[in-house]
């Protein structure tokens, strides 16, 4: 007898049922029952829980599907092998992402749900009689737990209940304090003008102040907390307030200061919640959270409270409106420890220009407002001409399915791997790849294998692709567009990277496919406001620059210097092009090398990428590095300089990045090794996308432009201008990206503009 829905997976008829008693009665679920309950059956609830989570038992469940959610997902898969092998079928975005980017995470939520039944238990009946809890006992336990709710349920009864009403907080309390004989922390709640003057004075005397903010579910601001020195902080509850105009006015002016240089955790954010109430602020000197990122890159957990208990060994308690308090005090303590971390950093490698310092206070810091800006401006979507496309990829992905049918030789579930894994055993395909759970894989280098032999695998390439842009853009995007300007406001997070790259979400516009028709019909659908144009300005080649000059390959550095095309001239060194067809059926092969290599191709993966085999790749690997000596004796040395450096990788303009598994053994260690070539690379290309994008906004300011950086896509960034505007606009961006970096090769842009995305390209 249990309402608990854990034990429904240890239902099996006749044997063992659950009887449930709740306010409609008893109900007694057999299998049938379970299914009918909740919508999976017995055997499937442990991977139903893994999907879906449990807070009560602390499961976490996949990030966005929910219980209804993990309910389709078995209805099509059946389990959660399948629906993680199967995960690009799958038509909602945000579970095809979560399926994609947290595995290990459902499968520890599965092993968590599931009743180990192999347990020797031994039972006392007697104790398992109720007895009511003894008030003082459970109160003390539950305050060294830290289990806030149950302090406060249990205070009223526990001996000394006073005294723990100043922990349990007393939200409609006007003004109070608290303080911590154990630690000498000294926090401070008001609601009155007078004393937000008074905190005023004491954060201009000190002329540095942390500060958080608290707000609703709405984003409206409903207080600030102040800490001018550590362990001493003071919350402002700006809804108890009874004069918010003079309050704000107040606060505008202490954030707005530029002489009172402000710490905070999580800029942007704060950006955003004072931007609404036309609140600027000036001189914000720290982000604990920026600097965080920039000391772990590879690390997810950034927020306060796991970084204070790390590198405080602070824990921010739960004393309700206090709370902002203890956050106050804590960023003002923690971006001390943080600062003083990235300020210790050395020059370790001979290309680096800069040390750690350089990106934190010269990029990363002054980037912020600029990608607020980006955020707020928007990028603008003809509804429309996404409603178009939409009809005419359903009436393609029709025919591709009739196809599919016709080919199969009988109706099936496209997007089941399980069912396709039958289609392929049934028209005797050779499918080496196997699942976990030893059914044929479906998987994209499976399809891409067998598309070189059939059709059919060909075909469900074009039915995956199609359903996939259908459903996560040309669908979802219209439901996106802010209904006040008619535009799309994606989310740059600046700390989601390992190499320093932006990433895009909510929705990610970084993604949309660039070489295929679909991709480009897409894009035309993103337009420029009326009497304005869209601007494109990418970087030429910028990470091939980049490996010219950190390796200082004479012959790279030669040809980027002249102005040649490296391509053209590996196409004549490597594969030995002589004649004008010769370079142009090479070139493309040429191409595919230059960038391979920056990536440290092996023999197996070139020969996949270019149709040859493993021997004549290995050849062209040879050839290569006999041409550009320079990139060999580099990846080369690099990883075991980095070895010697505590496993660290930098950027030219020194940002950083640790890869402890160059120590490891097999797999991890060669896949460190490739990643540690690479990051140089990539991680100055970033560094030089944000330096050019400050450039820019600089450079639009001083010559008092209208145009609008809209967007950041790799090594694109992306405008709105006004029509009369436009060539000028060109040249100043142009001149400003192209010497956001001074390498021993010139930097190029490819800027152009026109009536949507794919017409500015130039």
């Amino acid at each position: 007898m249990t309402n608990d829905k854990d034990l429904s997976q240890m239902v099996s008829d006749p044997a063992i049922a659950v009887l449930r008693v709740d306010k409609n009665g008893e109900t007694l679920l057999d299998e049938k029952g379970v299914k009918e309950k909740h919508g999976v059956r017995p055997d499937q609830i442990v991977d139903w829980l893994g999907l879906m989570g449990d807070a009560v038992d602390g499961i976490p469940g996949a990030p966005g599907i929910g219980e209804k959610g993990a309910v389709q997902l078995l209805e099509q898969f059946g389990s959660i092998e399948a629906a993680l092998e199967g995960w690009e079928q799958v038509q909602r975005k945000t579970y095809r992402e979560s399926l994609r980017d947290h595995a290990d995470q459902i499968r520890m939520s599965r092993e968590l749900a599931r009743i180990d039944l192999n347990v020797e238990v031994e039972l006392d009946l007697k104790a398992l009689i109720y007895e009511e809890p003894d008030p003082k006992l459970a109160y003390e336990l539950f305050s060294e737990l830290e289990f806030h709710q149950l302090t406060r349920e249990f205070a009223a009864g526990a001996a000394g209940a006073a005294g723990a009403a100043g922990v349990a907080g007393d939200s409609s309390q006007k003004s109070g304090s608290t303080s911590s004989e154990k630690t000498g922390e000294e926090y401070r709640q008001t609601s009155s003008i007078a004393d937000l003057e008074k905190l005023a004075g004491k954060i201009y005397d000190a002329d540095r102040a942390a500060f958080s903010l608290t707000t609703d579910k709405s984003g409206d601001l409903t207080g600030v907390a102040f800490s001018v020195a550590p362990g001493v902080s003071e919350y402002f509850d700006l809804e108890g307030c009874d004069n918010r105009q003079e309050a704000l006015r107040i606060l505008g002016e202490i954030f707005d200061n530029g002489l009172v240089e402000k710490c905070t955790h999580d800029h942007k954010r704060a950006l955003y919640a004072l931007g609404r109430l036309g609140i600027t602020l000036e001189n914000v000197a720290d982000d604990t959270l920026i600097e965080a990122y920039l000391l772990e890159p590879e690390r997810s957990k950034l927020e306060l409270p796991i970084l204070a208990a790390e590198h405080l060994d602070t824990a921010i308690k739960a004393t309700d409106k206090l709370i902002p308090a203890q956050e106050a005090d804590v960023v003002i303590r923690l971006s001390d420890v943080l600062r003083g971390k990235i300020e210790e950093d050395e020059i370790q490698f001979d290309f680096q220009q800069e040390k750690l310092e350089f990106i934190y206070h010269k990029v990363e810091m002054p980037l912020i407002p600029v990608l607020y800006g980006i955020e707020r401006a928007g990028f603008r979507v003809d509804a429309d001409v996404l409603a178009v496309i939409s009809v005419e990829m359903a009436v393609e992905i029709e025919k591709i399915t009739g196809k599919i049918y016709e080919l199969a030789g009988r109706e099936f579930n496209i997007a089941s791997p399980q069912q396709l894994g039958e289609i392929f055993e049934e028209l005797n395909f050779e499918v080496s790849k196997k699942t976990a759970t030893g059914k044929i894989s479906t998987s994209r280098d499976v399809l891409d294998e067998l598309a070189a032999k059939y059709e059919l695998p060909r075909l469900i390439i074009d039915h995956r692709e199609l359903s996939k842009l259908k459903s996560t853009y040309v669908d979802a995007f219209p439901s996106l567009i802010d209904p006040e300007d008619g535009r799309i406001h994606t989310t740059l997070n600046q700390a989601a990277t390992a190499t320093g790259r932006l990433s895009s979400t909510d929705p990610n516009l970084q993604n949309i496919p660039v070489r295929t028709e679909m991709g480009r019909r897409i894009r035309r659908a993103f337009i420029p406001a009326d009497g304005h144009v869209l601007l494109s300005a990418d970087y030429s080649q910028i990470e091939l620059r980049l490996l010219a000059h950190i390796t200082k390959d004479p012959v790279m550095i030669e040809t980027f210097r002249k102005g040649e095309d490296i391509h053209s001239r590996t196409a004549r060194e490597v594969f030995g092009a002589k004649t004008s067809e010769e370079l142009k059926e090479t070139r493309r092969l040429a191409k595919i090398v230059n960038f391979g290599i920056a990536y440290v191709i092996g023999p197996y993966g070139l020969a996949q990428r270019v149709g040859i085999s493993r021997t004549e790749a290995r050849k062209v690997i040879d050839d290569y590095y006999r041409t550009y000596a320079g990139v060999k004796k580099y990846m080369d040395e690099l990883p075991e300089l980095a070895r010697k450096n505590d496993c660290v990788v930098r950027s030219v303009f020194g940002r950083i990045r640790r890869m402890n598994d160059l120590k490891s053994k097999g797999p991890a260690r060669s896949r460190a090794e490739r990643e540690a070539v690479n990051m140089p690379m990539q991680g100055s290309a970033s560094d030089i996308v944000k330096l050019a994008m400050l450039r820019v906004a600089e450079a639009l300011r001083k010559e008092k432009l209208k145009a609008r950086m809209i967007l950041q896509i790799h090594d694109e960034l992306v405008f709105e201008v006004p029509d009369d505007e436009a060539k000028l606009t060109v040249e100043v961006v142009k001149h400003a990206m192209e010497h956001a970096a001074k390498l021993d090769v010139p930097l190029t842009v490819d800027a152009g503009y026109g009536d949507n995305w794919v017409n500015a390209k130039p």
